[in-house]
C-alpha cells in the first residue's frame, strides 16, 4: 500500500496548479484524471455495499 506524507503530496499538487495557472502551462492532473479517479472511488463504495466486484462506470 502506498504511503504519502500527510499534506506534502497535496501541497505539491496545489503548487503545480498555481504554477500552471500563472505561467499558462499544462496541469499535472487533468479533468479526465479526476473523473477516472472518482469512478474508481465510486466503484469501491458500490463494491463494499454489494459485497462483490463491480464494474467501473467511467
Amino acid at each position: 500500500m502506498p504511503h504519502f506524507k500527510t499534506g506534502v503530496f497535496h501541497e505539491h499538487v496545489a503548487w503545480a496548479f498555481v504554477k500552471a495557472f500563472r505561467e499558462g502551462g499544462d496541469m499535472a492532473v487533468t479533468l479526465d484524471d479526476g473523473r477516472h479517479a472518482f469512478a474508481m472511488i465510486d466503484t469501491a463504495y458500490r463494491s463494499l455495499r454489494s459485497g462483490r466486484a463491480e464494474p467501473i462506470k467511467a
